[in-house]
């Protein structure tokens, strides 16, 4: 591996680069670039379809477009064309993910968050031909706009992803076919739909609908914090249950040891009184006895 050109003096688009890049990413953190996606984007961002599956997994078979490009399979147990290249061409998601992850660049690039803000502008930076680090960036009058994204090309597969740097505003259009008539399709429309959703944000409903969104994402917050209070006073009223019932069952234990005392002194109360009881019924029969014998002494005499 050697270089030919000084960093930033030509451009020239590299598949077989990325693929350098990605091993030496893996070499060097010793995790593969699939765990390494799942933890640090689609995790973060709520990315349930997107990562670098390959080969796909089974339980996103069903749902998968696989290219209409394929009419011999490849792949017979799948349909698709396999890319060991991951970084560069391993890449499974949607439209509506690949627009999350669009609108996350666009906010870090404005004020970070996703990615700190400089290295989203070093990712944004034209360097030569309108190019940055793997991203496209434009700012030409057709686009009126300051724009970066990517046009992906695969076997079987076309997409069109642009994003806006100065506001939430992304397309992301995917085709399962590939033809040089789609493709230059795919472009137009990515860039009419960007047009006209620009032209939407910038106007008086469009604003009106950012402060309903805005308002929309205060009372989210408001609910939050408050079952966030709720499940406080749940936890506060669940303590002082328990503490509750740890006093009541002291109480009920003390009573029932005093229920025990009073009841063994009941027992040995009774046990006297049966046994001053008999000791009375003694005495008696004994008084009747002498009694009787001093009564027929007296009548003897």
């Amino acid at each position: 591996l050697r270089r030919i050109r000084p960093y930033g003096r030509q451009h020239m688009y590299s598949g077989g680069g990325i693929t350098l890049a990605q091993l030496a990413f893996e070499r060097i953190t010793g995790t593969t670039l699939r765990d390494a996606f799942q933890k640090e984007v689609a995790e973060p961002l709520g990315l349930q379809r997107t990562g670098y599956f390959q080969p796909l997994d089974e339980d996103k078979l069903s749902n998968a477009a696989f290219g209409g490009r394929l009419a011999r399979k490849e792949d017979a147990a799948h349909g698709y064309h396999y890319y060991p290249e991951h970084a560069a061409a391993g890449l499974w998601t949607t439209p509506t993910e690949l627009v999350k992850l669009g609108v996350a660049l666009s906010r870090s690039y404005r004020r970070g968050g996703f990615i700190k803000k400089k290295t989203a502008r070093r990712m944004m930076t034209p360097i030569m031909d309108d190019y940055g680090l793997c991203l496209d960036v434009w700012k030409s009058k057709a686009r009126q706009d300051s724009v970066a994204g990517h046009t992906g090309e695969n076997w079987g597969f076309l997409t069109s992803w642009v994003f806006s740097r100065k506001k939430d505003i992304c397309v992301a259009i995917m085709y399962n076919n590939v033809t040089e008539a789609a493709d230059e399709a795919m472009n137009d429309i990515a860039c009419e739909i960007y047009k006209n959703a620009k032209e939407f944000a910038e106007s008086s409903l469009g604003k009106a609908v950012k402060e309903l969104q805005a308002e929309s994402n205060i009372n989210k917050q408001e609910i939050e914090k408050l079952k966030d209070e709720l499940k406080l006073d749940a936890e506060k009223l669940e303590e002082i249950r328990n503490a509750s019932n740890a006093i009541i069952g002291e109480k009920d234990k003390e009573i029932e040891e005093k229920n025990i005392l009073i009841q063994s002194y009941k027992d040995k109360e009774t046990k006297r009184i049966a046994k001053n009881t008999a000791v009375l019924y003694i005495r008696m029969i004994v008084m009747m006895i002498i009694s009787f014998y001093t009564s027929r002494i007296m009548l003897n005499a």
